[in-house]
């Protein structure tokens, strides 16, 4: 096996921003979606309140004390895509946001496999931090977020963006 081209054991600010602002995109996209359904629990699958219910459970085990959330914040990007998505939901809730279904679909399986790469604590390639960083301006844009929060201004957001080379 080839020997990695950086040191894994240090973060560099390009994978930290991605940390942060995937942070941000995850949550405000949980937080658009719950906004949309209203707490109308109908218009989740139920396997989705199980496998929450679940997930939520497991991160309850002593000693661990955490943080109360709403359901919907154990949900997946899979999870978001297929409520988004589904019929009644698509047509009352979400296509005036997102134009047609295609578009939120390919850019959440996108957005699924680069979050992986920084969920696990990987450094993001180049060409990926510019497409997620894509990603998140487009998403963003559509749930009415596009604000960049944790004190990154937008002059050095975008000084970030175009220094990759």
């Amino acid at each position: 096996m080839p020997p990695a081209e950086h040191d894994i054991n240090t973060i560099d600010e390009k994978t930290e921003t991605a940390r942060k602002l995937l942070f941000e995109l995850e949550n405000s996209l949980r937080s658009f979606v719950n906004s949309k359904l209203k707490d109308n629990e109908q218009r989740i699958p139920r396997s989705f309140w199980k496998d929450w219910a679940n997930t939520r459970k497991k991160e309850r085990i002593p000693p661990r004390e955490p943080l109360e959330y709403d359901p919907i914040y154990y949900s997946t990007f899979d999870q978001l895509k297929k409520i988004i998505v589904q019929n009644e939901n698509w047509s009352q809730l979400f296509q005036e946001h997102f134009g047609r279904p295609d578009g939120i679909i390919s850019r959440i399986n996108e957005l699924d496999s680069i979050r992986d790469t920084i969920a696990h604590n990987r450094i993001l390639s180049d060409p990926d931090y510019r497409s997620f960083v894509t990603l998140y301006e487009q998403i963003m844009s559509w749930v009415g977020c596009w604000v960049l929060k944790f004190n990154l201004s937008l002059s050095y957001f975008f000084f970030l963006l175009f220094s990759i080379t």
